[in-house]
């Protein structure tokens, strides 16, 4: 296959510069008697005036990519590749493996059909069952005397409940990997959430020190009360990360988000800007009804009292509003 290979990216690659040939019917990527000209092949190498020049250029950009493709999948098979040259070695090593996928798919048909005739075979039966016949092991049976022939089923029956060890212990060791494998996924997801959880608690708590800042003018007296400049930036930076992965707000560029561009962290004015946006966005009408669609649809609760827990204890909060934009979460002021 390695020539043919070979023939069919030189192909690719005279057509993805000039492809009038092809559309033609003039040239073809392997010998011209592998092509079946019929009505249809005189049909397509009819000329059109209307369409034969972008017809031109789409089969030249699609040769480019072909050509591209062929090259990273078959990069083996090809000059300088691994494969390209076998040697004795391993054309000694490969000459019982077949060169095409009849065999498998044979096997495949026949386990699918035993599946549905006998469900309640065991998978040792049936692949029993398909060795015996894939290997004619019969026919060799057959062609033993009967002395021979009768010892070896009788030692293979005494070998049937060692089989059937083995098999089931194979069985075992396939289901304790598995069950394993399982058990890794679960703690990954685990530690992910666990990670996430700890992340937001950590921004929450960020943002409750400063207040969520729920209109620009808030922000403006928040950001004149601090002095310095790095705690103007940490303050505006908790609000960028929790309205990002606590509050999930939606937005059309997520780029808004970043502290930094390019390793170059982004000025006080800039971080102020990009904070007002997502305030002014969080209320706006297309971006509400993204968040409504998202919302867990939890009851109103606007004008009412709450407990409300801490650490320290409960405590009866009112429910003043909900935060612009989020429905599923709550101003509250408390009593005490």
């Amino acid at each position: 296959m390695n020539a043919y290979y070979e023939m069919l990216l030189d192909f690719f690659d005279k057509n993805s510069k000039d492809a009038n040939s092809f559309i033609n019917c003039e040239v073809f990527p392997f010998d011209e008697d592998l092509t079946h000209k019929d009505k249809y092949f005189d049909c397509l190498k009819m000329p059109d005036d209307q369409i034969d020049t972008l017809v031109v250029q789409v089969a030249q950009t699609l040769f480019a990519s072909f050509y591209k493709l062929l090259k990273v999948a078959m990069k083996d098979q090809l000059p300088g590749g691994l494969f390209y040259v076998a040697s004795p070695e391993l054309s000694a090593e490969t000459l019982s493996v077949i060169p095409h996928n009849k065999l498998p798919e044979r096997a495949f048909g026949m386990l699918d059909f035993m599946v549905r005739f006998r469900p309640n075979a065991s998978i040792l039966t049936n692949e029993s069952f398909i060795t015996l016949s894939f290997n004619k092991t019969h026919e060799w049976l057959d062609s033993l005397p009967k002395e021979a022939r009768d010892k070896l089923l009788t030692d293979a029956r005494k070998q049937g409940r060692v089989l059937r060890g083995k098999f089931k212990l194979r069985c075992s060791e396939i289901k304790k990997k598995r069950l394993e494998s399982l058990k890794k996924k679960q703690e990954a997801v685990r530690k992910k959430k666990e990670n996430s959880f700890k992340k937001k608690e950590k921004q929450t708590s960020e943002v409750i020190f400063y207040g969520l800042w729920q209109s620009s003018s808030v922000a403006d007296d928040i950001l004149r009360s601090i002095t310095k400049t790095s705690e103007k930036r940490k303050a505006l930076i908790a609000q960028l990360r929790f309205r990002q992965n606590v509050l999930k707000q939606y937005v059309k560029d997520k780029k808004i988000f970043n502290a930094s561009v390019k390793g170059k962290a982004l000025s006080i004015e800039a971080l102020t800007e990009n904070v007002k946006k997502l305030i002014e966005e969080a209320a706006s009408k297309d971006v509400s009804e993204n968040i409504q669609q998202r919302s867990s649809r939890m009851p109103i609760l606007v004008g009412k009292k709450v407990p409300h827990t801490f650490n320290e204890g409960t405590f009866t909060a009112k429910v003043i509003s909900t935060v612009p934009g989020f429905p599923d979460y709550y101003n509250l002021i408390h009593d005490n």
